[in-house]
């Protein structure tokens, strides 16, 4: 364990992860979109609404239940 890198947070940043680590874990996000946490945490908005489309209780249009896959470096210009 000494030879590891610690990551040195804020209190800020602390209480970031731990309150969208909470919602992932609450909201099923990975059984609803099959996405690892480190992911989610990149854009927790994002799959947050995904996840609500393809809720059950949602009565969203049928054709935006297809989340689109991860953002790649291209569409980030």
């Amino acid at each position: 364990m000494a030879d590891q890198n610690l990551l040195c947070l804020s209190t800020y940043q602390d209480e970031y992860l731990d309150a969208w680590s909470t919602v992932y874990i609450e909201a099923g996000i990975q059984l609803t979109l099959g996405i690892s946490l480190s992911l989610f945490l990149s854009a927790p908005g994002r799959y947050l609404f995904f996840a609500w489309l393809l809720s059950p209780s949602n009565s969203a249009p049928h054709d935006w239940l297809s989340p689109p896959g991860p953002m790649d470096k291209k569409h980030l210009h």
